[in-house]
């Protein structure tokens, strides 16, 4: 819910209010597979 810098969040604090944290990643997909050459790989 929140970004990597400071004072960035996206539009869900708006109605929640974060307890704890962790981070999720979720792949790029091309075609309903995942697409690493979106990142780099």
């Amino acid at each position: 819910m929140n970004g990597v810098q400071p004072g960035m969040a996206d539009a869900l604090s708006r109605f929640t209010r974060p307890v704890s944290g962790t981070c999720f990643w979720c792949p790029p997909l091309k075609n309903l597979d995942i697409d690493p050459s979106a990142v780099g790989l």
